[in-house]
C-alpha cells in the first residue's frame, strides 16, 4: 500500500489554530494510507522533526 506522509504545522504567534494542522489531521481521519504529522514552527527545528519521521514512516510521497 502507498504511504503518504503529510505536514501541518503548529500555530504561529499567539494564534489558537493553524489551517494546515487541522487539514492534516483531517485527512489521517479520513485515509488509511496517510500519516500526518504536526511540526513546530521554531526555525531549524522543523526540519529535524521531519527528517526523523520520514526515516521512521518511509513515505511513498510527502505532502508539504
Amino acid at each position: 500500500m502507498v504511504k503518504v506522509l503529510v505536514t501541518g504545522f503548529k500555530p504561529f504567534l499567539s494564534e489558537s489554530i493553524n489551517p494546515s494542522e487541522m487539514l492534516a489531521l483531517d485527512l489521517e481521519k479520513k485515509f488509511d494510507f496517510i500519516k500526518s504529522i504536526i511540526l513546530p514552527v521554531e526555525f531549524g527545528n522543523s526540519f529535524q522533526v521531519l527528517k526523523k519521521e520520514v526515516e521512521v514512516v518511509k513515505p511513498d510521497y510527502l505532502i508539504m
